[in-house]
């Protein structure tokens, strides 16, 4: 099989965050949950070098170098998102009816890996999928955009030995 040559549809307009249960082994996830739109002047993917290791001789001349796998990181901030879109990330608790509603927040950090998705909802446009994935989401708050969460997403290479792969928005199913 040979690397298309063909430039990919990329929209940067209307970006989503999608997350799912992985499967079985770590997995892609078969279906996804839409988190809702990420603000697109704050996403980046990062990418942090891995430890690197130097074999010198007794002369302290290089004779052998390996790298770890780097960490690549995924960065973007998720504006207005739902009660239960921060359920899937924080353990909260809900108490009380009408006025006197809260959602008590008891702890930021998720309670798994999820599989990890980003991308338009144009047919064609390119994704970026990863099948293991730690999110972690943090309150936010700026007067021009109400509530955001900020978010990371640390990726992980699984038991399938897959760090990210790149795909495309299908057409959606006829109705």
């Amino acid at each position: 099989m040979s690397l298309s040559t063909d430039t990919p549809k990329t929209v940067w307009q209307g970006i989503h965050a999608y997350v799912g249960t992985m499967g079985s082994g770590d997995t892609m996830a078969s279906s996804w949950d839409d988190l809702g739109i990420i603000d697109e002047n704050a996403l980046s993917i990062t990418t942090q070098d891995g430890t690197q290791y130097n074999l010198l001789d007794i002369n302290g001349e290089l004779v052998d170098y390996l790298e770890n796998e780097p960490v690549l990181t995924v960065n973007f901030t998720l504006l207005k998102p739902t009660e239960a879109t921060r359920g899937k990330f924080w353990t909260v608790e809900e108490s009380g009816s009408g006025d006197n509603r809260k959602l008590t927040v008891k702890s930021l950090l998720p309670s798994s890996h999820m599989s990890f998705k980003f991308g338009s909802t144009i047919v064609g446009a390119e994704t970026f999928e990863a099948a293991k994935a730690f999110i972690k989401m943090n309150p936010g708050w700026e007067k021009a955009k109400g509530f955001n969460m900020p978010c990371t997403a640390k990726l992980v290479k699984g038991a399938t030995g897959v760090l990210f792969q790149f795909g495309k928005t299908p057409t959606p199913p006829s109705q």
